[in-house]
Formats: C-alpha cells, structure tokens, sequence
C-alpha cells in the first residue's frame, strides 16, 4: 500500500530507498535533511504522510474502509498546508506584537521612592532550558539589581514569562 502513495508524493527521498526496508535508518536518513534549505518542512510533510498512511491502514483493517492513494496524499499535504499557514499566522502575530511593544512601550522610571522591576525570559526554539532575566531600577534610572538566570528545563513560553515575575519578585523581597 505504501509504495504506490510514496510515488505520488510531492516529496521524494532520493537516497533513502536502501533503507526502505528498515525504518529507523531510513528515520535517521530523513533527519539528516534538517541542514537543508526547507528541511524541517519536508520532515513534517513525511511526518503527515507516514501519519495518514497509518490512519488508511488502520481504517482498511479494521474496519473494512478502503481510501484510494491520491485522497490519501490529498489529505496529508491539505493537513501540512493548513500546518504551514498556522505557524506563518503565529509567527506573524508574535512579530507584530513585538514590534508594537518596542514602537509604543518605552521604558519610563518610576516615581520617587518607587522600585520598577522589568523581567523577561527567552526561550529558544530549537535548544532546551531558557533564560530569565530581572532588573529592578530606582525613580532615576540607577540600577538597583539584576539577575539572570539560565534553566535546564522549559515550560514553554508563558510559565517561564511568569517564572520570571515570580523571580523578580524573590530578587525584590531578598534586597529587601
């Protein structure tokens, strides 16, 4: 059933067909193309057709459902598309909020005798851990104290923006 799909693709991987035969090398194969000019890209099409690949199997076996290859190769790149236009969208929308903090949020201390802490965290999208950062500076700007912090662990971007409060605010209550 596979193979014929595979021809329809709008994907080859020349090279891989000796491990066509063992999955995990021609996984490892598939890896590779990471380095690639749209690599990711082509590993998550394969994903999707090895995804519905799975569901069409399944649906054949045990339930007696029989899809013809092109609806099948139909479905998977439909998916990817739509995959694609989500992440363009989310990657837009994170852009244009940046952009829009950095055009209409300056920073402005605070009044007399008042403290202003700013935090932060970056994540990076390809490596574990994050990074968080506090800053506490006083009503003339004079920095008051600072901290960073590199963690091992990610809870993706929202629980490490809120660690990063929660941390300034430990900083704050330690320098008293």
């Amino acid at each position: 059933m596979a193979e014929p799909i595979w021809k329809l693709a709008p994907i080859q991987w020349d090279g891989l067909l000796q491990w066509q035969e063992n999955f995990w090398r021609w996984w490892e194969g598939i890896l590779q193309a990471r380095k690639r000019t749209r690599g990711e890209d082509h590993i998550t099409l394969t994903a999707n057709i090895i995804w519905q690949l799975w569901k069409a199997r399944n649906a054949r076996q045990y339930e007696g459902k029989y899809r013809d290859h092109l609806s099948i190769i139909e479905t998977a790149n439909n998916e990817w598309l739509e995959f694609q236009e989500e992440q363009t969208e989310q990657e837009a929308k994170h852009r244009t909020g940046t952009r829009h903090q950095l055009l209409n949020h300056q920073w402005r201390p605070p009044d007399t005798g008042i403290v202003r802490i700013n935090t932060d965290a970056a994540v990076p999208i390809k490596l574990a851990g994050a990074g968080l950062g506090m800053v506490a500076r006083d009503s003339h700007g004079n920095l008051v104290e600072a901290r960073g912090i590199k963690k091992y662990s990610r809870c993706g971007a929202e629980l490490e923006e809120a660690d990063a409060i929660r941390q300034g605010l430990v900083m704050a209550k330690e320098a008293g």
